[in-house]
C-alpha cells in the first residue's frame, strides 16, 4: 500500500506487512484517527493515514487468495465480506489503551465474490456469489437480516450503483438492470442489453446518463 502526495505525486509512506488484495481502500475516522481500511491478501487491516503505520487488522483469507469485497461504514461499524465467508459487521474502537474489534453480528445466508455492496439508509444491496449470482438485500438495523434474496444464476458478478430509489446493477455478461430499492423484493423496472462482449468494469452515472465499458469501447447511455 502507498500513498502519495496528490499535487506532487511525492511518496509520502509505503506499508509492506502484507500483500494486496483485490479490495478498493476506503478512509473512514476511528477514535480520532483517519484510517485506510481494506483487505490485504491475509487480513482485513486498518493504516494510519498519516504515516501507514498499522493500527489494527483481523485475519481474512479466502479461497484463490482473493480478497476482493470494498468495505463498507454503518455508522459506528464497518461491513466486509469474501466468497464463503458471509457478511459481518466489526466495530473497531480504541480500548485499554490499545486498538479492539468485535465482530457485532455476522450474516451466513449470503456472501459476496466480487461484488462490492451499496449502502442506502439501513439497507444493504449486493450480489451473493451463493446459487450461482443472487442479489439480496440485508436491513443493516436489524443486526443484518436478509430481507430478501433474488432469483438464482444471475452471473458472476456485478457492478452496483445507487441513485435516489434506484438500483443499477451491471453484470458482467452486459446487462444492466435497474430495480427499486423496495425492502419486500427485488423489484424490476427495466432490463437493457449494453454491450457486445463483458462488462467488468464499474458503471458510472453522469447527470441522466451512464458510462458503460466493455472489453473494447466505452459507450454512454441516456437514462431518460
Amino acid at each position: 500500500m502507498v500513498a502519495m502526495d496528490a499535487a506532487t505525486g511525492a511518496e509520502k509512506w509505503t506499508w509492506t506487512e502484507d500483500g494486496p488484495g483485490y479490495a478498493s481502500p476506503i478512509i473512514v475516522e476511528i477514535a480520532g484517527k483517519r484510517q485506510v481500511v481494506t483487505q490485504s491478501q491475509k487480513y482485513i487491516v486498518g493504516i494510519w493515514a498519516d504515516n501507514g503505520s498499522l493500527l489494527w487488522k483481523i485475519p481474512f483469507e479466502t479461497e484463490y487468495v482473493q480478497n476482493i469485497v470494498t468495505p463498507v461504514v454503518y455508522n459506528d461499524t464497518l461491513i466486509f465480506s469474501g466468497i464463503n465467508k458471509g457478511v459481518f459487521a466489526v466495530r473497531v474502537g480504541w480500548k485499554e489503551n490499545k486498538w479492539a474489534t468485535e465482530t457485532i453480528w455476522h450474516n451466513k445466508e449470503v456472501g459476496m465474490y466480487m461484488n462490492s455492496p451499496v449502502l442506502t439508509g439501513n439497507l444493504l444491496f449486493g450480489m451473493s456469489h451463493k446459487n450461482k449470482g443472487q442479489f439480496f438485500c440485508l436491513d443493516l438495523a436489524n443486526g443484518g437480516k436478509t430481507l430478501w434474496t433474488g432469483d438464482p444464476r444471475q452471473g458472476e458478478n456485478a457492478a452496483m450503483l445507487v441513485a435516489g430509489n434506484t438500483l443499477f446493477a451491471l453484470t458482467n455478461d452486459a446487462e444492466l438492470i435497474v430495480t427499486s430499492t423496495a425492502t419486500k423484493g427485488a423489484t424490476l423496472i427495466k432490463k437493457y442489453k449494453v454491450a457486445d462482449s463483458p462488462t467488468w468494469a464499474h458503471p458510472a452515472i453522469v447527470g441522466k446518463r451512464i458510462l458503460v465499458k466493455d472489453e473494447t469501447s466505452l459507450a454512454l447511455l441516456s437514462l431518460e
